[in-house]
């Protein structure tokens, strides 16, 4: 049974990186997705999702920078100068990872470019955008977003399968992102005084975040079918052991929202029942959290090749 690994210096700030990208990629997929149908409209609150994606894509982007100049210095193996030579630069920008850094800093910079362009211009105006607006504003980010999903197709063992589940990882990179990125917009729309349009909103996003389960679930199912040989191999790798820990999150992850959504939220009328939603989003974030932890050691430390095919 193979063991998991204590990460190098280089490993540890690789998995940094990817969870940097991570996050930044949620931040994006859930704040604009809640613009669109979750949203109250006011001045303040598109401010305030506005900022969330645009600190999100910022922090994305120095992930996949940082990232790529990590490889760099990894493969030289000279300490912190080694990142920055411009020889092994040059080499690794034409393979696979050049690729997947330029598809990330160009989905990346184009959210940052959205978000901060959109919200000076909300300053400009003297009403609130109207539903069109935010909908026009989707549209940027989701050319954003695509970008940033289709990057992960390109990354290590995905590269190698066939085209479904390529496309596949795309679907279940974003059906997680809209997911996660979520709980921190819904977290504040909880402590809005009109519990009537909290619950109503709150209702649909029960009703809609069962797509994304299936979605999720599904894409997942195409990965591990032409991932493993075996089913055992869930019980006697690293790397099965790993997707086993995730699979539990995802389950624990899911009863908490189902949870929220057949306990909490009819409770939103109160303000006990709105303190008690929150703190609830507040552990389904922290879950979510070591969902991405999990998923960005496998990645990085251990991989599928450690399975004897």
């Amino acid at each position: 049974m193979d063991t998991f690994l204590i990460p190098s210096s280089w490993e540890i700030l690789n998995l940094i990186c990817k969870l940097s990208v991570y996050l930044g990629l949620a931040s994006i997929a859930g704040g604009s997705l809640f613009l669109v149908l979750y949203s109250d409209g006011s001045r303040k609150t598109t401010n305030a999702i506005l900022i969330y994606c645009g600190l999100g894509a910022f922090l994305g982007f120095q992930g996949a920078g940082l990232g790529f100049l990590s490889q760099v210095g990894q493969i030289n193996d000279q300490g912190l100068t080694g990142m920055f030579d411009l020889s092994m630069s040059r080499m690794l920008l034409d393979t696979k990872l050049g690729d997947v850094t330029l598809y990330r800093l160009l989905g990346f910079g184009l959210a940052f470019l959205v978000s901060i362009f959109v919200f000076f211009r909300i300053q400009r105006l003297k009403r609130p955008p109207i539903p069109i607006f935010y909908r026009r504003l989707f549209t940027g980010y989701c050319f954003a977003l695509m970008g940033l999903a289709l990057s992960f197709r390109l990354v290590g063992h995905v590269s190698v399968l066939s085209t479904v589940s390529q496309f596949a990882i795309a679907i279940h990179v974003l059906a997680f992102g809209f997911w996660i990125g979520i709980l921190v917009p819904l977290y504040f729309l909880a402590g809005l005084s009109d519990t009537n349009f909290v619950q109503l909103k709150l209702r649909s996003f029960g009703r809609h975040v069962i797509l994304v389960i299936l979605l999720l679930m599904g894409a997942g199912g195409v990965l591990l079918w032409e991932l493993l040989d075996s089913w055992t191999e869930l019980f006697n790798t690293a790397y099965g052991q790993s997707i086993v820990v995730k699979l539990f999150l995802v389950i624990l992850i899911m009863a908490i929202a189902a949870f929220n959504k057949f306990r909490l939220v009819p409770k939103l009328n109160s303000l006990q029942g709105a303190a008690e939603f929150r703190q609830s989003v507040v552990i389904e974030g922290t879950v979510a959290l070591l969902i991405l932890l999990v998923t960005a050691y496998f990645s990085t430390i251990i991989g599928p090749m450690q399975m004897d095919h």
